[in-house]
């Protein structure tokens, strides 16, 4: 096989990655809004900056344990969009208030993310918000 012929499999194979994440986000959205009108089911929350610091680990461990994901994340990846549930398009660590007042009405029992992430602060003000547990903001800054 010739190296162009190899570069253009490779080439056809990122277009459809994107086109299916476009897919899937569209679709989770969706659900997204069914979701937010009615409440239904307590959700874990997991907060991603998705192309600039995915948290595809804590939502496949969420997941994992049978709990309901939604993804809050400004630019979702497919690798954590195939584990959520839900999906909310907000930035977490620019928008938190716009965050909380998203998350406010529905029945939330955690809020998560990855180990070490630049988002930690933003973590504890979205959970502290909502009642849940959080590390402390006194954890968050040493972090």
């Amino acid at each position: 096989m010739s190296p162009r012929v190899l570069l253009l499999r490779i080439a056809r194979k990122l277009v459809h990655v994107r086109w299916l994440a476009a897919l899937v986000a569209l679709l989770l959205s969706l659900r997204t809004r069914v979701f937010l009108r009615g409440g239904g089911q307590p959700v874990v929350v997991i907060l991603s900056q998705g192309r600039a610091g995915h948290s595809y680990s804590a939502a496949r461990a969420a997941r994992s344990l049978g709990l309901r994901v939604l993804l809050v994340s400004p630019d979702p990846v497919l690798q954590e969009m195939v584990y959520a549930h839900y999906l909310i398009r907000l930035d977490p660590l620019t928008d938190t208030d716009k965050v909380i007042e998203r998350l406010r009405p529905l029945p939330v029992e955690a809020v998560i993310i990855s180990i070490k992430h630049i988002i930690l602060p933003a973590q504890v003000k979205v959970a502290e918000a909502l009642g849940v547990i959080s590390c402390g903001a006194e954890v968050a800054h040493l972090a």
